[in-house]
């Protein structure tokens, strides 16, 4: 289990562009590396990244371990009053984390037109919602 201690949560810096993005492709596919369907990281970094870490860095953090909870703080300080994310509906994974830590699904599962899983398999987008 990992103490609260050892949780560190700063906001992004322009070092960490190359980690970041790293990241971002090695995670790409429900937590699994995305080359197999998308061998540029760097475009498919600018995808998932390239708009925060370029147009909006001061809405970045770099976490390390846990840092939802920083994040609703940064969100409630702003007087936002939710926020939603989108992610794929077979990533049981990703789902059980994301409602863990207080988001909940709204609607249901929509098809990725065109995407399919390494095997044919079709995928689905889910959309999370978490009131602030």
């Amino acid at each position: 289990m990992t103490d609260e201690a050892d949780v560190v949560v700063r906001p992004y810096a322009g070092a960490d562009r190359a980690q970041v993005r790293r990241i971002c492709h090695e995670t790409g596919y429900m937590g699994d590396p995305a080359g197999w369907f998308w061998r540029d990281v760097e475009s498919f970094a600018d995808m998932f990244s390239g708009y925060y870490t370029a147009r909006e860095p001061e809405s970045a953090f770099v976490v390390e371990i846990d840092g939802v909870a920083c994040w609703f703080e940064r969100l409630r300080a702003a007087r936002i009053e939710g926020c939603h994310l989108q992610t794929m509906a077979e990533n049981a994974n990703a789902i059980a984390f994301f409602e863990a830590v207080g988001f909940r699904r709204f609607g249901g599962p929509q098809l990725i037109p065109g995407f399919r899983s390494p095997t044919g398999a079709r995928h689905h987008i889910q959309t999370m919602v978490c009131d602030l």
